[in-house]
């Protein structure tokens, strides 16, 4: 008996095969394992694969993918376009399209994402299959709304800060101006009420004025070192008897709590106005927290806002379990005169005033919020150095006696100077007027105005007060000409 054998070599195809395997291997675990969602579909079988990423990104796992058609969890208002670009790319009209879309989450949320489609085609010209890449964006697209508007309330700030601050001017003469009035009119005068009434009536605007100029960063704060956890203390019996027997007051002080460098006046302003803002969210009661703390603020953490710098604040949240907002309400809260109260209820200056006063500060506020999920609001401002000097402070004005001097007085406004003027001349001053800085070189320069006592200017072109100050000794050391 003869045994015949054959013998084929195959380590060709061996090495083939391994080959296949590895590449498929490679391929699965750079789908699988890969940082941008993936999903393979077939217009006439659907969905063949995705991957973990976009199960994460979507909040589906695989099998409920798989079944799920791509429209469902497409943001209607994107799926319209996003139908009309597959559509073309599947007639021939494109090999693939790029775009950004929302998807919505299967919490409900919407998910920002930048996608990018390929169709693979046969040798014949149908297709094969489609391959879709999605890179979750979301929090791009946050830091972008959130620099944008940053920028925007910066903008407006700047605005309302200029108006409030030519409109206070305006508001001064008319009071200064009342006030001469009253000074002239005879005891008993039927007049008296109405310049009285006028008066009063400058004083309410003046005070939207400093609100406004607060907004805009250019009201002037008392600067002290502060501990929040004292300012809350002494201002809980307040917001007790503000918030009514309804509410659920909660004071959660830090220990340890680092100072910080603010007007406590204006920051107690804040609070109260938050508290008042969220007894307004709890018709019915509720609770209200007011907790400070500690935090380091590390340039490559996420939840940093983008337009705050890094490094160590204390932090004030102001939390409700009201009502809530929703994100379109959130995105203009800061805005002067926006409001979400009915008419005659609100200025709409009251958050935008805490704005101006918390970044005036050097600070920053955020705010958390959603429909039936209460808000919450925090309060960043820098820790103040433990050995940091004690800021200059404000000097309320003393009560003006008169005298005999003689006062350069330098104002743009004219209105503004000619009260001035008048106020000075009636209590014995003699005043010289000026409209800028030049002016009142020139003046100085006028036979009989050798000597000046005093100079009284904000601050008029071409000079800051400082360098008219320099200017105008020079020439007092100079023989007059």
């Amino acid at each position: 008996i003869r045994h015949v054998g054959i013998v084929t070599d195959i380590t060709e195809h061996k090495r083939l095969d391994d080959a296949r395997r590895e590449s498929e291997e490679r391929f699965r675990n750079f789908f699988d394992l890969g940082l941008i969602g993936m999903a393979i579909t077939s217009p006439s079988k659907g969905c063949l694969e995705v991957n973990d990423r976009i199960c994460e990104i979507l909040g589906y796992d695989r099998q409920e993918l798989l079944r799920m058609s791509w429209g469902t969890f497409t943001h209607a208002d994107d799926l319209i376009e996003e139908t009309a670009r597959f559509d073309r790319m599947l007639a021939g009209g494109s090999d693939g399209y790029s775009m950004d879309k929302r998807y919505l989450h299967k919490n409900g949320q919407i998910v920002y994402a930048a996608i990018s489609v390929k169709c693979v085609r046969r040798a014949d010209g149908s297709v094969d299959y489609v391959l879709a890449l999605v890179q979750d964006i979301t929090e791009r697209k946050r830091l972008a709304a959130q620099l944008v508007q940053s920028q925007k309330l910066e903008t407006v700030g700047r605005l309302v800060g200029g108006i409030a601050h030519e409109f206070n001017s305006i508001l001064t003469t008319i009071v200064g101006r009342t006030e001469l009035v009253l000074g002239a009119l005879p005891p008993g005068s039927p007049m008296s009420k109405n310049v009285t009434e006028i008066s009063q009536a400058a004083t309410r605007a003046a005070t939207l004025t400093r609100q406004l100029l607060a907004y805009g960063r250019k009201q002037m704060l008392r600067l002290e070192r502060l501990d929040l956890n004292a300012v809350l203390a002494g201002i809980e019996s307040t917001v007790r008897h503000v918030m009514g027997r309804n509410t659920d007051v909660r004071i959660v002080p830090a220990a340890g709590l680092s100072a910080v460098t603010a007007d406590a006046g204006q920051i107690e302003h804040v609070v109260m106005n938050m508290a008042m803002n969220a007894r307004d969210a709890m018709p019915h009661g509720g609770t209200l927290t007011l907790e400070t703390a500690n935090v380091a603020l590390d340039p490559e953490d996420p939840s940093r806002p983008s337009d705050l710098k890094a490094g160590a604040y204390a932090v004030l949240a102001v939390s409700d379990t009201g009502t809530g907002m929703s994100d379109a309400v959130t995105s203009h809260l800061f805005e002067p005169f926006f409001t979400t109260k009915g008419v005659g209820q609100g200025t709409g200056l009251g958050l935008s005033t805490c704005y101006g006063i918390v970044r005036q500060s050097g600070g920053h506020i955020s705010v958390e919020s959603g429909p039936g999920r209460g808000t919450t609001f925090r309060i960043y401002l820098p820790q103040s150095e433990p050995q940091t000097a004690a800021p200059a402070q404000r000097l309320d004005p003393p009560g003006l006696p008169g005298g005999t001097e003689t006062i350069l007085l330098v104002e743009s406004d004219p209105a503004l100077r000619e009260m001035a003027g008048t106020v000075l001349r009636r209590v014995g001053y003699t005043v010289l007027e000026a409209a800028d800085g030049a002016e009142a070189l020139s003046v100085r320069r006028q036979p009989g105005n050798e000597r000046i006592d005093l100079v009284f200017s904000e601050g008029v072109k071409p000079f800051t007060p400082s360098a008219l100050a320099q200017r105008l000794r020079a020439l007092l050391d100079q023989p007059h000409a």
